[in-house]
């Protein structure tokens, strides 16, 4: 993904303005969630989204994933095989 800043007037409300937009490459996905390997630092799986994940990932110990994505939606991936558990 490229990010592009851009100038925009400020107005009235609580709508997110990061200062720019996110724009997607077309030919690769732009925002894969990964596992690391924390003994040895290795890429152990990845997950890829269409849209950025903006902030990080919560593991928990019964073995699921949790991540949000820049779309609005949260997700939850079975973390072995990253299937998805629901949105």
């Amino acid at each position: 993904m490229t990010y592009h800043v851009r100038a925009r007037e400020l107005s009235g409300g609580s709508k997110l303005w990061l200062g720019g937009a996110f724009k997607a490459i077309a030919t690769r996905a732009v925002g894969p969630a990964l596992g690391l390997n924390v003994d040895t630092g290795k890429v152990a799986w990845k997950y890829d989204t269409l849209q950025p994940l903006i902030g990080g990932a919560l593991a928990h110990r019964r073995r699921s994933v949790f991540f949000g994505r820049s779309n609005g939606f949260f997700k939850a991936l079975e973390r072995d095989d990253r299937s998805l558990l629901w949105q």
